[in-house]
């Protein structure tokens, strides 16, 4: 699993209530259908009521005509006639009204199968940033100082990343130097060192400046670096100073509680390594080759 940083946990959890806020909107939503569904069966109640009422009126009429000397026949018929009346209209309201609660009880289980849907979506993202939160503690644990170079690497107002975007220093010491995490710097496209345990290695080297760490004669602020950026990826520039950048490098790997910063001047990654800034983009730069070695394995005694 790739490292996670607190912010990216966060924007998680954000996404994860704003789907629960939706689930709730759901469920308000099938609240109102039910709602909905009791006030039609009210109305065909009262529908029926009204009904009755009007056969009672009916009724009356007839009771009426009948008192006014009106014929039987013509009695019979004007009260088959209003019956059939009443019972289209009683049918038409019915039909009606069923129509409505099959669409909203429809409604109501599209509405049902999408808040089960979206419940499962949110149990699943929740699982997601639990397993995402336990690695992260996991790297916190293990190797705290990856922390503090992805908090560099997303830091677009750091010293280091307004150096890159503004205009280059015009001055006679070059822009000021920047704190950057070793963790966070890279190998260019083609690089590699001597990393043969020489003398010049112990005394001037890769293996002496280790030694100068690891003592404390020098600290890592006092190791200075060559830098430039490009898409977000930071790269030690100067062969000069591979040496330097992998001193810094073994020094971090044993003293992983704590990050290693190295005081870095940035500069154009045009400038510095005649390359498109598309080639560094596609290059990983994670690791380095040995080249020049004078011997692979120890040499035996004469």
């Amino acid at each position: 699993a790739l490292p996670i940083s607190q912010a990216e946990a966060a924007k998680c959890r954000a996404e994860g209530a704003a789907q629960g806020r939706a689930i709730a909107e759901g469920q308000a939503t099938v609240l109102a259908l039910n709602e909905e569904i009791r006030r039609l069966r009210v109305e065909l109640e009262v529908t029926g009521t009204m009904n009755r009422q009007r056969a009672h009126h009916l009724e009356v009429e007839r009771r009426r005509a009948a008192g006014a000397d009106l014929s039987a026949e013509h009695a019979g018929k004007e009260k088959a006639r209003l019956e059939a009346a009443l019972r289209r209209a009683g049918d038409d309201q019915r039909e009606t009204l069923q129509a409505a609660k099959d669409l909203a009880e429809e409604e109501q289980r599209r509405l049902q199968r999408r808040l089960e849907a979206e419940h499962n979506e949110l149990v699943g993202t929740r699982q997601v940033v639990s397993n995402l939160e336990a690695t992260l503690a996991e790297i916190r644990s293990v190797f705290p100082s990856t922390l503090a170079a992805a908090g560099f690497l997303r830091d677009d107002d750091s010293a280091a990343a307004r150096q890159a975007r503004g205009p280059v220093q015009l001055s006679a010491g070059g822009p000021p130097a920047v704190r950057v995490p070793v963790l966070a710097l890279r190998w260019p496209p083609s690089a590699s060192f001597n990393s043969t345990p020489q003398w010049q290695a112990l005394r001037d080297g890769v293996f002496g400046l280790l030694h100068q760490l690891q003592t404390g004669a020098t600290l890592p602020e006092q190791v200075e670096l060559t830098v430039c950026e490009a898409e977000g990826r930071w790269f030690c520039t100067q062969e000069a100073e591979f040496y330097r950048f992998a001193a810094l490098l073994m020094y971090q790997a044993l003293h992983r509680d704590a990050s290693v910063s190295a005081m870095c001047r940035v500069s154009s990654p045009h400038a510095l390594l005649g390359l498109p800034q598309a080639e560094l983009v596609r290059h990983n730069g994670l690791a380095v080759v040995s080249s020049g070695a004078i011997w692979r394995v120890p040499p035996k005694d004469d």
